[in-house]
């Protein structure tokens, strides 16, 4: 077009200027950053870089024009220049083809040594015993045997780079393909040879010229068909689906293909030459020794193959070292889906082609000269070709060997994307039955299967966890079996390894079946080889995640399917966890759940929290108390009245705290069997939770304390919490002794203090409370001094209920007096129990406090045991004060309720 522009209306033209910049861009798009651009003619021919062009009228207008003026070829270097080009458009647009050589010379003044350079056309004699120029035509007519144009524009080609271009050439498949097709793509050795080039997975066709010519080749690994035309054009191709050979007029022998490898390296070795001179020579020589017939054909196609393929990041092996290992694989794939080798033979016949590859690695070994300084452990390149084989084989051959004894022959990577590709098209079923035929290889009577399946195995758990429910749990106990079994250290060591790796997703899965196998395995090992077992078990780490185990268990709607069985295997470590985040448990779902699982566990957990309470440390004893209070309460009546006398107030303390928390019906009778023998200030706590325990077995007890005998007698308080305890029992015996504690008096006043009638009042409301109305009416008891009371008895979702109602003390400090010092407190909620505050400063508060209020002229005060909530949150519980400083508590509270109006509702929570 631009010639035609540019001879119709001159090169300054709008119209030629234009054609001009249009063809100038694909020009230069064309030279890019590669080793140039080459242009040439073969006869009737257009060639660029050495392959034939489909020609239309301009072109063969072109090809002819250029033909006949005695030029071969234009090669355009990356540097050539638009001014280049405009001279060159020039001399075209002037020239005839007479004179067009010349006219070209002179335009581009160094055509030898310029950016556009000019091969003319030798006319050589092709029989080496003829004197050159005798017998006329040229290398492209069939009358004559000369030396092959296409042969002569690569040979241009190679001289004129230098020798540190050859790696472009080298490393290109692309080019490496126009080097061999102009070498010896036009050559007339006989029917159906040639080249052609096939699309990737589907059908390929290519073109002869001359008599007899002809080519066929396919550039997949799918099925491929080649064609040839012209007179007498035959020959076919296919690949690897079975249909057919790789190359053209049969199968290749596996000498033929050591043959290729051995030419490859030969080749590999012009790129080390350091001499461009000697460089282009040696290349050249290579090209022309090319293997010939099926074997060239076969190399063709793998360079269409790898020319397909996309470009990859990082390191790449050389182009000649990734062409040979495909050629090995694609022969290898051919000789086994003829039936010719077998499944478990593949790999031998792979090392051999990999030992005649060594030479060309040790040629072309910077990728893994690279690999190897960046420290990275790679795979050896049997496996690699092993690997890449079993990739070309389709689904049926695989599924095929997947299917058989001989499933260890296919490497795991290849199994794992098979398998990945059944998942990801919901083909469960039969993902289960590749993984479980794979599994059973582990038990192959042959050493070998059994070694590649373990080495196997222990890269694929992940897939056994998603290819479907169980199929995990049977991988662990087959491999757990076979671990068992083995006797030799080679194999142990395998072995071991795939157990710990699929005892260790059973783990990360959850799959609780799966990792009670791997406890069932690690107990039958322990007894036959306990050395390996106690390497084995820490590996597995079942103990050790037992607690994560529980806690995700607590979370949940219900109970995972076989937790239970996994802490069956772990007695020990699940008990003494169980027990801990017993006395942790706020909700009573999971002090439910706690339940459920240790019940679940059966007798051995039970034994196990009796031996903790009988002979552990007081601190750690106290932790079995909750759970045996559900579990074992008779246990717990014979034992606690002894163990609990040595015991400090702090672990009384958490022992009324785990009955609570337990909430066993007969809790309050438990308490008021050991009732004499807690601390004075653990009583009241003991007095409060066998009244919010509704066990009336226990009002006996608080009656007699009621009535000022025991240890009441010298502590109103325990009087007054007995009395609230009877209120809440609803104890109709206790009415006369209420009664007479609201009503009687003394000379000039009532007998008992003030609070521990209005107790009694309270409690005789919720017993009788047509008769408490009465005394009340009589007692001088005002209504409102009766506002805070006691709370019912209530079901919540806590594991400790509230036992007073708590206000909200806006702006109300106390102080706070330990053995480590006065610390300030700002109160944020309050009852006649206790309370939460909030504290001053870093220092922590002691467990034992005197808590000082501010009421009226003179503070209030009473003894507290005090917990850390959070960061400088704390709760109290008044364990001891004086009826007389209760009387003032009662009034703040009082006072508090009519400034707000009205108590804070009363939320389920811990504390007073």
């Amino acid at each position: 077009m631009l010639l035609k522009y540019v001879r119709m209306y001159g090169i300054r033209h709008k119209r030629s200027s234009d054609q001009f910049e249009i063809a100038w861009k694909e020009l230069r798009s064309a030279v890019g950053s590669s080793s140039g651009l080459l242009i040439g003619v073969s006869g009737a021919k257009l060639l660029v870089d050495g392959v034939p062009l489909e020609t239309g009228g301009a072109e063969k207008a072109f090809t002819e024009l250029v033909g006949s003026s005695g030029i071969g070829s234009f090669q355009f270097l990356p540097s050539v220049t638009a001014d280049e080009f405009e001279r060159m458009v020039q001399a075209f647009s002037l020239a005839k083809p007479s004179t067009l050589l010349s006219q070209l010379k002179l335009s581009l003044t160094d055509a030898a040594q310029g950016s556009i350079r000019i091969n003319e056309v030798r006319y050589v004699q092709h029989d080496p015993m003829k004197p050159e120029g005798t017998g006329g035509g040229s290398g492209t007519e069939p009358g004559g045997a000369s030396t092959p144009v296409a042969a002569q524009l690569a040979a241009g080609a190679i001289a004129d780079h230098r020798a540190q271009k050859f790696g472009n050439w080298l490393n290109d498949p692309n080019k490496l393909l126009q080097l061999i097709i102009a070498a010896h793509g036009d050559d007339k050795r006989g029917p159906g040879k040639g080249a052609g080039t096939g699309g990737a997975g589907g059908s390929g066709t290519g073109t002869g010229d001359g008599p007899g010519s002809g080519s066929g080749v396919a550039s997949a690994w799918a099925t491929g068909t080649g064609t040839g035309s012209g007179p007498g054009a035959g020959g076919t191709g296919s690949s690897a689906d079975g249909t057919g050979s790789f190359a053209a007029g049969g199968p290749v022998a596996e000498t033929e293909v050591l043959g290729i490898l051995r030419w490859l390296t030969q080749l590999g070795k012009t790129e080390k030459e350091s001499d461009p001179e000697t460089a282009a020579t040696a290349m050249q020589a290579s090209i022309a020794e090319a293997p010939s017939g099926r074997a060239r054909s076969l190399v063709q196609q793998t360079l269409n193959h790898l020319a397909s393929l996309p470009q990859q990041e990082g390191p790449q092996p050389a182009m000649l070292i990734k062409l040979a290992e495909n050629l090995a694989i694609r022969f290898a794939l051919e000789r086994y889906e003829r039936g010719e080798v077998k499944v478990n033979a593949v790999r031998d016949m792979l090392e051999r082609m990999n030992k005649e590859m060594e030479d060309l690695r040790k040629v072309l070994s910077s990728h893994e000269d690279t690999i190897n300084k960046a420290g990275i452990t790679v795979e050896s390149r049997a496996e690699i070709l092993d690997r890449q084989f079993w990739a070309a084989v389709p689904e049926r051959g695989k599924l095929g060997v997947l299917l058989t004894p001989d499933a260890y022959c296919i490497p795991a990577r290849n199994l794992r994307s098979f398998v990945e590709e059944l998942l990801a098209r919901a083909d469960f079923p039969t993902a289960a039955k590749v993984l479980r035929s794979y599994l059973d290889c582990i038990s192959n009577p042959d050493a070998d299967a059994r070694r590649k399946c373990a080495i196997g195995l222990s890269d694929l758990p992940d897939l056994y966890s998603r290819a479907g429910s169980g199929l995990l749990a049977v991988a662990v106990n087959a491999v757990g079996e076979q671990l068992v079994r083995e006797t030799s250290p080679d194999m142990l060591t395998l072995v071991g390894a795939a157990f710990v790796r699929f005892s260790q997703e059973a783990n990360n899965h959850r799959d609780y079946d799966a990792i009670a196998w791997a406890l069932h395995s690690l107990q039958q090992l322990e007894q036959k080889n306990p050395t390996l077992a106690k390497d084995v078990r820490p590996r597995v780490a079942v103990e050790g995640r037992i607690r994560e185990f529980i806690e995700e268990a607590l979370a949940a709607p219900q109970s995972p399917h076989g937790l239970v069985n996994v802490l069956r295997w772990t007695p020990r470590a699940a008990v003494e966890h169980a027990a801990v985040r017993f006395a942790q448990c706020q909700k009573r779902q999971e002090c439910d759940r706690l339940l459920e699982l240790l019940g679940g566990m059966g007798a051995p957990a039970i034994e196990h929290l009796r031996s903790v309470l009988t002979t552990r440390p007081a601190a750690e004893a106290v932790n079995s108390v909750g759970p045996l209070s559900r579990l074992d309460m008779p246990f717990l009546g014979r034992e606690l009245p002894a163990r609990i006398r040595t015991w400090g107030r702090p672990a009384q303390d958490a022992l009324v705290r785990q009955l609570a928390i337990g909430g066993a019906p007969l809790r309050g009778s438990l308490l008021a069997l050991i009732l004499p023998d807690l601390d004075p200030l653990i009583m009241p706590l003991a007095l409060d939770e066998i009244g919010m325990s509704g066990d009336t077995d226990a009002s006996p007890v608080l009656l007699k304390l009621a009535q000022g005998t025991g240890p009441a007698a010298t502590s109103d308080f325990l009087r007054l919490k007995a009395v609230e305890g009877l209120g809440r029992l609803r104890d109709k015996h206790a009415g006369d002794v209420l009664t007479n504690l609201v009503a009687e008096r003394s000379f000039l006043s009532y007998k008992h203090p003030r609070e521990l009638r209005i107790a009694a009042a309270q409690a005789l409301r919720r017993i009788d409370a047509a008769r408490a109305e009465k005394v009340v009416a009589k007692s001088g008891l005002d209504p409102g001094e009766l506002q805070f009371a006691p709370l019912e008895i209530v079901a919540t979702e806590w594991t400790r209920a509230r036992r007073y109602p708590r206000v909200e003390p806006r702006g109300l400090n106390g102080v706070a007096q330990t053995n480590k010092g006065r610390i300030n407190i700002t109160l944020t909620g309050l009852s006649l129990g206790g309370g939460v505050a909030l504290r001053e400063g870093r220092m922590p508060i002691a467990y034992e406090a005197v808590l000082e209020l501010p009421s009226g002229l003179r503070s209030l005060r009473g003894q507290v045991l005090v917990r850390e909530n959070r960061a400088r949150e704390v709760t109290f519980e008044i364990v001891n004060i004086d009826l007389e400083d209760l009387a003032k508590l009662r009034r703040v509270l009082t006072d508090l309720v009519q400034a707000t109006t009205s108590p804070r509702a009363a939320r389920p929570a811990t504390g007073s």
